[in-house]
């Protein structure tokens, strides 16, 4: 599975440009309606007005006492923007289920472990990264903007800080649920699962689509301070699923980054570790190097062993076949279009017992997915 191509079939009929966009509108709506939702919960719970949340949530800071109400805001716009309005565009819009995202849907053990363990060693390389993005210095005619960036910046470091100040169990478990699992499952289930397919299908670029789509996970935190590092992080994650065919271990690895450091700074603040992982922002430059190197390495094994699965399994199979060379030639360029390299069997002139056939042979890792997409997306009316 090194190159798991595009499986969505999603621009049949709409221009790839227009789908991203309506995928995008779809999200910022579901975040609009989760933020309504949150707020209507938490005037439920906790018997607030509506001008009393929205003050809360402009200076979180001054409401230490209501912690789980932010939790719960936090959590619920993040559900809606990032899984509930992807999956009913993919379901409803698209009309296609989400196993489509994988088309590799086996799990295996080894590359858990892998994408776990790059995860955490690559946050050293990466703390490097954000020392350097912290510095940044734009020109004088930026002054305002720069300005503006700094004040952003500042305001979500406060929520940051307010939100992984942890001081019990059940924080801790609200922060996991909120900093760890949502944002693992849904940024991955919208960034890789279907913007970097979508800009694959577009750009016809499989490794310009990773850095596109990563370039857009790290905008849209809105971070700017922080920009180089967590774009690097989705472009880790973006090759993950590349390689892989399956969105399991990029979310494992993404929930592993943020959860980690949520668990170290429960850790810190329990005393239990006297490391505190806020203070990481200096990393001697030896142990850059040596994490840039095990990670590397880490890396490439990720990538061989979905490498060497792929060329274990390279033998052709049958996915279609018909008497109308016409509609064998539409399979066949539906599925080239999908980076599936299929090839055509005429049978018209050969000396097979079933003369007259014309077939349609894939190799063995693009077999499930070539025949759900004959299956369920080939119209020859």
């Amino acid at each position: 599975m090194a190159n798991i191509g595009n499986d969505l079939l999603l621009f049949r009929k709409r221009k790839p440009w227009l789908s991203l966009i309506s995928l995008i509108l779809i999200s910022l709506g579901g975040l609009i309606v989760g933020q309504f939702v949150a707020v209507l919960v938490v005037i439920q719970i906790y018997d607030l007005t509506m001008f009393q949340v929205m003050e809360m949530v402009a200076n979180i800071s001054n409401y230490p006492e209501y912690k789980v109400a932010i939790y719960i805001l936090q959590g619920l716009s993040a559900a809606f923007a990032f899984i509930l309005a992807p999956w009913f565009y993919l379901r409803f819009i698209e009309k296609k289920r989400i196993g489509i995202l994988n088309p590799n849907p086996g799990v295996e053990i080894l590359p858990v472990f892998l994408a776990l363990l790059i995860s955490v060693i690559f946050m050293a390389v990466n703390f490097k990264f954000a020392e350097w993005n912290a510095q940044m210095v734009l020109p004088d005619f930026l002054k305002e903007v720069e300005t503006w960036m700094r004040m952003q910046e500042d305001k979500l470091e406060e929520a940051t800080i307010f939100l992984t100040s942890i001081n019990n169990l059940q924080e801790l478990i609200l922060a996991m649920v909120v900093i760890a699992i949502i944002p693992a499952i849904g940024e991955e289930f919208l960034f890789r699962g279907l913007i970097q397919n979508q800009l694959q299908s577009w750009t016809r670029n499989s490794h310009l689509a990773i850095w596109l789509t990563g370039i857009l996970f790290s905008a849209i935190h809105i971070q700017f301070y922080g920009f180089v590092p967590r774009m690097l992080l989705g472009v880790l994650f973006g090759y993950m699923y590349f390689w892989s065919g399956n969105l399991l271990y990029p979310i494992l690895a993404h929930f592993a980054n943020n959860g980690f450091q949520v668990l170290m700074l429960y850790l810190y603040k329990s005393e239990v570790t006297s490391f505190n992982i806020d203070d990481a922002d200096t990393v001697p430059w030896t142990v850059f190097f040596t994490s840039a190197v095990i990670s590397v390495v880490l890396i490439l094994s990720y990538k061989r062993h979905f490498m060497k699965e792929e060329k274990d399994f390279a033998e052709w199979h049958k996915v279609f076949s018909t008497d109308q060379m016409h509609k064998a030639e539409i399979v066949k360029a539906v599925l080239t279009d999908h980076s599936m390299n299929p090839v055509l069997i005429n049978k018209k002139d050969s000396s097979y017992h079933n003369f007259g056939e014309i077939e349609v042979h894939v190799t063995s890792e693009f077999i499930l997915r070539a025949r759900k997409i004959v299956e369920k997306d080939i119209n020859f009316e």
